[in-house]
């Protein structure tokens, strides 16, 4: 029996007899032995034919790659509770510098991640050189069944060579994905087969719709039944005249009684085919759980929003990857001592530093807090040390109680230290100490000689308060005495040159007087003149013109005693003249006389 065919039986026995390795796989697991099972689509989901999802590629890409470019490093517990990293452990070479003779750091993590986004598993083969690890070697995770045996001990079968091999669980360094026995994590691959069924479909009709010009399919009909050799050979011509791009916009001929007919077919808009494609990219980030703007759908992505969105990639889309991964590695690639001293980190804060607001809020409170030097937020802008940074601050106002007299001479207004009489002073007018409350939970005792020193310090802030008073008072009064003579000295002179101002307003308007008097008498003088002259002039105009219309008027008296005198000797003439009857032409009825002739 060959070796594809062994592995096959090996599958249907464990179907057959439901052992527990069958289980953990499901029934698609016999399906995909057997050259897997089609979807409803009718198209066949693999792990190859899956990456041809624009999608799906796209999600597993950016998941695959995102692990891979984070750093991670083999850290050692310290026996005061803080971690440092280290490079001298075995594993630290394997795992941070060359984890096999062919592969990088990088390289190894994407190939975990890429095995886990599409089976939920990933494998490496460990190499071991006595109890050191001397190399990782990933595998595909189709070619390996974990069976869990009665004893509860799990054996891995990898196909090598078309051969199922066993390896114990010590060789395996196998980090398990989402599931629901522990044993195996469950398929993302087969979980979402249907959908990306439907988009692989969906893909193969627009290409076979574009393939054939965009053309509708039609049907052609004969008259009567063909044999099926004529049928086989008019399927072959018609295919070869009318199929493909190549065909498409060319002319058809039909023989032999053929004759073509449209095909009902729904449009593009009708089926809304953009929208399918589109929610074919929704689904894929629906199971990947990566934001749509990183497998650029851009549809919903908005400047106020596309940062949050990225910080939430980290913390719900890789931080379980992260963890995984971590607890998987300290579990099956430490010792048991190894596990109680040393652990492995991704170190993902690389992946906040676009956001600047949050790195300047961290830092702060980091460096206010004392659990990170001003050198150590240097390093992790990748900046050079620099001396005397290395020291660890914290705010003066989260100090200890009974540090006070310690700080309080040095940072209160130049106080000095107290004198032992001081302190004795201070001890007898505080005795007893105070309690000061400082929440429901919180009360601070405040020790007699602690008392004393606040006593001196507010003290002596009270004598400098005073001082201070008094000084600012008398230069006030001071400033309001200069300010009052200044006023008085203002007000002199202004009242002087008031003064001084009005006789000089006073004179020239009495000189303006005169000068006014003067050039109206002089006018008046003048205006007189002016009337006599015109008055007599219009005077001797008067008379000429009243000679002129005296005559005028005698001319026009004898003109119009001639004129009359002729109109009354006409109309004497016209009387004296003969008349004639005067008849109308139609009844010839006399209707009146007129003047027959006029004498001369």
């Amino acid at each position: 029996m060959t070796g594809k065919l062994a592995q096959r039986w090996h599958h249907l026995k464990a179907a057959v007899t439901g052992s527990t390795s069958f289980d953990a796989m499901n029934h698609e697991m016999v399906r995909k032995v057997f050259g897997g099972g089609p979807t409803h689509s009718g198209k066949m989901v693999t792990e190859d034919s899956a990456m041809g999802i624009s999608a799906a590629w796209g999600c597993m890409r950016v998941l695959s790659e995102t692990i891979g470019t984070v750093p991670w490093a083999l850290y050692r517990r310290t026996e005061d509770g803080n971690a440092e990293k280290v490079d001298d452990h075995e594993l630290s070479d394997c795992l941070v510098h060359s984890p096999n003779a062919h592969m990088t750091s990088v390289e190894l993590k994407e190939a975990i991640a890429l095995n886990l986004c599409q089976a939920g598993n990933s494998y490496c083969k460990i190499s071991r050189s006595g109890p050191r690890i001397t190399a990782l070697t990933p595998v595909r995770a189709p070619l390996v069944q974990p069976v869990l045996r009665k004893d509860g001990s799990v054996i891995y079968k990898i196909t090598e060579n078309g051969v199922p091999v066993e390896h114990s669980q010590r060789d395996i360094w196998h980090v398990k994905g989402f599931g629901n026995n522990g044993l195996i994590g469950l398929s993302p691959l087969g979980a979402a087969r249907e959908s990306m069924g439907f988009a692989m479909a969906t893909e193969e009709f627009g290409a076979k719709f574009f393939a054939q010009g965009g053309a509708p399919s039609g049907i052609v009909t004969v008259p009567n039944f063909l044999k099926d050799e004529q049928r086989k050979i008019a399927r072959e011509n018609l295919q070869q005249m009318m199929g493909g791009l190549g065909n498409a916009h060319k002319f058809a001929l039909f023989e032999g009684g053929l004759k073509p007919e449209p095909w009902a077919d729904m449009p593009l808009d009708d089926m809304q085919f953009l929208l399918l494609r589109q929610f074919s990219v929704q689904e894929m980030s629906r199971f990947y759980r990566v934001p749509p703007h990183m497998v650029a759908d851009l549809a919903r992505a908005t400047f106020s929003n596309i940062e949050q969105q990225s910080q939430e990639f980290v913390m719900y889309s890789l931080m379980p990857y992260f963890t995984r991964i971590e607890a998987s590695a300290s579990k099956w690639l430490l010792s048991v001592e190894d596990r109680r001293k040393y652990f492995l980190r991704f170190n993902f804060e690389g992946l906040l530093r676009a956001d600047s607001a949050a790195r300047v809020a961290f830092y702060n409170g980091a460096l206010q807090n004392g659990w990170m030097s001003r050198n150590e937020v240097r390093a992790k802008e990748n900046l050079n040390k620099v001396d005397g940074l290395d020291d660890y601050t914290v705010q003066i106002n989260m100090s200890k109680i009974e540090d006070l007299g310690k700080q309080l001479p040095a940072t209160v207004g130049g106080v000095a230290p107290l004198n032992e009489q001081e302190q004795e002073d201070g001890k007898k007018s505080f005795s007893g100490g105070i309690s000061v409350t400082t929440g429901p939970h919180f009360d601070l005792n405040v020790q007699p000689e602690s008392m004393a020193v606040l006593t001196k310090a507010i003290t002596d802030s009270a004598r400098a308060l005073n001082t201070s008073t008094m000084a600012v008072a008398k230069s006030t009064q001071e400033a309001m005495r200069k300010t009052s003579e200044e006023s008085a000295r203002l007000s002199r002179e202004a009242s002087a040159r008031n003064e001084s101002a009005l006789k000089e307003s006073t004179q020239t308007l009495a000189e303006a007087s005169a000068l006014a008097a003067e050039r109206n008498e002089n006018a008046l003088k003048e205006t007189t003149q002016i009337v006599i002259k015109a008055t007599l002039a219009a005077s001797e105009r008067g008379e000429a013109f009243a000679q002129e219309s005296a005559q005028a008027i005698v001319d026009a008296t004898v003109l119009a005693s001639d004129r009359s005198e002729q109109v009354l000797r006409e109309l004497a003439r016209i009387s004296a003249s003969p008349r004639k009857a005067v008849f109308d032409p139609k009844t010839g009825e006399p209707i009146g006389s007129a003047i027959a002739e006029i004498a001369p």
